[in-house]
This record gives C-alpha cells, sequence and structure tokens, in this order.
C-alpha cells in the first residue's frame, strides 16, 4: 500500500489516497506490468484480515480528514465478492473507495458501484491488434470503444456521481495513436496530464524517457520537451526497453 499524497501540500493535509495492490492476478499478460510479488499471501481473500488492516489504516491516518482507498491489481475485478468485502468495510469506516481495472470485467461492479466514487480504466488503445500486441487481451479478445461505452454508461446509471479516469501507458505500439477524441466522448472525467511546466521539460523524442517522478510533483531531470502532435499527454510514462524499472503512475 502506498500513500499519494499529491503536489498540494494543504490537500496532502486533509485527504490522502491510498493505493492497495490485492492481488496479481490478471486476466491480462501486459508486457509491461509491474505488478508481481511472487505469489505470496493475498490478505484480501481473509475478511479478519480485512478489518485488520483497514483498522489500522484508520488509525494511523486519523488526524486526516478524508482517505479515499484504491483498490488496484492484478485485475481485482476478477473477484467480486472479496472486492464488496473491502468497499462495504471501508464504507464503514468512513472511507471513499476507489478501483483501478483494465475495463474487461467492470460489470462486475454495478451491485456496488454506489459505493465506488471513482473508477480508474487503463486504456492504451482502441485498435485490436495494438492491445493483442501488448498483451492486453484475454484469449484474444480485446475490449472496443463501444463495448467500453456501454459498460460505462451502465455504472453511471446506477451511479451518477461516480468518476470515471483513463490511465494510458506510452509505449512503442501505440505512440502514433490519438486517443483524445474517443475518451472525449466517454465524457470521462480525468485523463492525468502533466501542467504546462511539466510539458516544458520534456523529452521531444517520444521514444525518450517520459516520466513523473515518484511523488508527481515534476519530472525526471534529464527531460526538456513534450511533442505536440501524439494526440495528448498521458499519466503513464516510460521508456520502452526500461520496462518495468522506469514505470511509474499517479492515481
Amino acid at each position: 500500500m502506498i500513500p499519494y499524497l499529491g503536489s498540494d501540500k494543504t490537500k496532502a493535509k486533509s485527504e490522502i489516497c491510498i493505493n492497495w495492490h490485492v492481488t496479481e492476478s490478471c486476466n491480462y499478460h501486459c508486457k509491461f506490468c509491474f505488478s508481481k510479488w511472487n505469489k505470496r499471501k493475498e490478505v484480501w481473500t481473509d475478511l479478519p484480515e480485512i478489518k485488520k488492516v483497514l483498522s489500522n489504516i484508520s488509525e494511523h491516518f486519523k488526524s486526516v480528514h478524508s482517505i479515499r482507498l484504491n483498490i488496484v491489481g492484478g485485475e481485482p475485478c476478477m473477484y467480486p465478492n472479496r472486492l464488496w468485502n473491502i468497499i462495504q468495510e471501508a464504507t464503514w469506516r468512513g472511507m471513499k473507495s476507489s478501483i483501478i481495472t483494465n475495463g474487461y470485467y467492470l460489470e462486475n461492479i454495478r451491485p456496488f458501484a454506489h459505493s465506488v466514487s471513482q473508477v480508474g480504466i487503463s486504456i492504451d488503445s482502441f485498435e485490436h491488434e495494438t492491445n493483442i500486441k501488448e498483451g492486453r487481451d484475454c484469449n484474444g479478445k480485446t475490449i472496443s470503444f463501444e463495448n467500453l461505452r456501454q459498460k460505462i454508461a451502465e455504472l453511471r446509471q446506477i451511479n451518477p456521481n461516480i468518476k470515471i479516469k483513463i490511465n494510458s501507458v506510452v509505449n512503442e505500439w501505440n505512440y502514433n495513436e490519438i486517443l483524445a477524441d474517443k475518451l472525449a466522448e466517454l465524457n470521462i472525467d480525468k485523463w492525468n496530464t502533466m501542467s504546462e511546466t511539466v510539458k516544458a521539460t520534456v523529452s521531444s523524442g517520444w521514444q525518450c524517457i517520459k516520466y513523473l517522478n515518484e511523488d508527481g510533483t515534476g519530472v525526471n531531470s534529464e527531460i526538456t520537451q513534450v511533442p505536440n502532435d501524439c494526440g495528448g499527454i498521458y499519466v503513464f510514462l516510460l521508456k520502452p526497453d526500461k520496462i518495468p524499472q522506469l514505470h511509474r503512475y499517479i492515481m
């Protein structure tokens, strides 16, 4: 679990986001995935352990005004019952809950979507062949734009206040694809972008290192400028030949 306090020091005192990587199991096999930890025991399979973890979090951050528990995998939506156990307990303790998912099993959270404040969906491409090359497929099946739009619409019908965020990885297979227009059609709430200050210090070589520092407040010192013709700035920025060592992301 990694707390992300953000760059706003005032906000950091009143709200905190804690990422809980609950499982490394996933229906995808992304070539740049970093969520592996040698199949250690997964705490979320045991309800008393879930309660103990969340109790410890509540106690440790009792001076914080608001806590958002961000549930990450692997692919947590593969196990909706376990996911609900965490969300139910977190809600009881006054925490907000959010989920990071690849979207394939997004419909599994519909029964408790009313208790989810935000869903972050990992989308790198809407091109079938590109997703296959990345390993973002389940037995050869990938998510189409229309499929994702329907899944999101169904969640919003249940919870009109749910926020939808898109996380994207720029890599050697998709860097020429423009996602901005289609993401605009989805009416998403957030597609993490860099500030103008950060953009001014990012490398113009799209295959060079392009990633934020670990706390998300700036960029790596060797970056100088970002290109303006690549369809937007993405939250995941990395150098393909050094995956996953340079993988950085902000929830």
